[in-house]
């Protein structure tokens, strides 16, 4: 596994568009690719417009975007999300 720290960016917080497009991006991919957020307590499928939404995200949360799978590597050093296009701003990657 590899991760990713990030953080909610845009007064919105986490809404329809950007989840669209995290979702989107992470179904190129055939890795499991989660968000983690609450300090690691809840998790989102990347996959999920509805799983992503339904954390509620805002503007200045912390999560962790986690890759397992044959190009976790690939998921995650592309950055599956951009700053522009969905509103996260990554840190480094960590692997596991």
């Amino acid at each position: 596994m590899v991760s990713k720290a990030m953080v909610i960016m845009g007064k919105n917080g986490l809404h329809l568009r950007p989840a669209g497009r995290i979702s989107e991006t992470a179904l190129r991919f055939r890795s499991e690719i989660t968000l983690e957020y609450n300090g690691g307590l809840s998790t989102a499928n990347a996959r999920s417009v509805l799983s992503l939404l339904a954390a509620g995200l805002q503007e200045g949360d912390e999560v962790r975007l986690c890759c397992r799978g044959s190009d976790e590597r690939k998921a995650c050093r592309k950055g599956v999300f951009r700053r522009n296009g969905s509103g996260l701003v990554a840190g480094k990657i960590v692997t596991e």
